[in-house]
């Protein structure tokens, strides 16, 4: 059985449901925006590697990856330059070390990669860093003119947390993913009071949250089943 043979069985009736619900949304808030084409491009991309994360494959990186060029570009036309610093200096390099490591990572019995748990006191270390570091970066942002720095912030740290917890396997990367799709919302949002082109960043994030909490539910279950 190959990898996507493996992830399409494995795809319950109300996942395909949210999934084909996010390519539908990232279609119809292109044709309101009618002019969010590397939005739309970003928000696809994304999708579908946030689709191939929730199943356990390392495919998700090369999708996030190729998502983060357009993204960049938007980011940068609408002052978000706390994604481009993230992305180009942070998110790139663990993506490419995320994609090797779980190649040659324990596979699970359906094929996908194994799971690991991250300790509930590392957990709230990682919380409790990720608040003070939002508070200096947003701050910071503010001085460089930054569109919604404190959103930016945290949607910036919920990030770099996020992938590196997915890079070396662990459950808990789903917490902060959300969190990162939440302030993303919020950052594009206040984008809305000049154009309409961030709606297809907006569409997707919100169904990322539901993608994710499939994906938090689905590891934990291969992960009890490991136990």
């Amino acid at each position: 059985m190959n990898e996507l043979e493996r992830i399409i069985k494995s795809i319950r009736p109300h996942e395909a449901v949210i999934y084909i619900s996010g390519y539908v949304l990232s279609v119809v808030s292109l044709i309101i925006s009618r002019s969010g084409y590397l939005e739309f491009a970003a928000s696809v991309l994304f999708l579908t590697g946030v689709i191939f994360n929730s199943r356990r494959s390392r495919a998700w990186f090369l999708f996030s990856c190729a998502g983060m060029v357009f993204y960049c570009i938007t980011a940068f036309h609408n002052r978000f330059y706390s994604e481009i610093f993230i992305d180009l200096f942070y998110m790139v390099p663990m993506q490419i070390y995320g994609f090797v490591n779980w190649g040659r990572s324990e596979k699970a019995e359906d094929l996908g990669i194994k799971v690991e748990r991250l300790p509930v006191k590392r957990l709230f270390i990682y919380i409790a860093a990720g608040a003070g570091i939002t508070l200096v970066y947003g701050y910071v942002l503010t001085l460089i003119g930054n569109a919604a720095p404190f959103a930016g912030a945290a949607a910036t740290v919920c990030s770099a947390i996020a992938v590196m917890l997915s890079a070396r396997r662990n459950l808990e990367q789903f917490f902060f993913w959300m969190g990162n799709n939440v302030c993303i919302i919020a950052m594009w949002l206040f984008s809305l009071s000049e154009s309409l082109a961030g709606l297809p960043i907006i569409f997707a994030n919100a169904v990322f949250v539901a993608i994710n909490l499939t994906g938090f539910l689905n590891w934990r279950r291969q992960y009890k089943k490991s136990e």
